[in-house]
């Protein structure tokens, strides 16, 4: 029984085994398609990504200076007035109120 089996399987085991192997290496194909797209839109997201963190970062250090800016500017007035009060409070003038 298994002889006979399997010489009415031989002559359709060459055809069977090419159309799986065909079948086979079109899923890979489709797959291997399938996945550069994936990888090509996630470089195409990652490359957006680095642009926009650019862009902020760029921000950042503008707004860093700015405050740098700012915090002289303050520091040089309050320098100002606290020389202002040195010098009125160093003044000669003699207090009216003495208790």
């Amino acid at each position: 029984m298994g002889a006979a089996l399997i010489s009415l399987l031989g002559p359709l085991m060459g055809p069977l085994l090419a159309g799986f192997a065909a079948l086979i290496a079109i899923l890979a194909l489709y797959f291997g398609v399938k996945r550069k797209g994936v990888t090509e839109e996630r470089e195409r997201q990652e490359a957006a990504k680095a642009k926009e963190v650019a862009k902020m970062q760029e921000k950042v250090q503008e707004a860093i200076s700015q405050d740098s800016l700012i915090d002289q500017k303050v520091t040089n007035e309050i320098k100002k007035i606290e020389q202002d009060v040195e010098k009125s409070s160093t003044s000669s003038r003699p207090d009216k109120f003495r208790f």
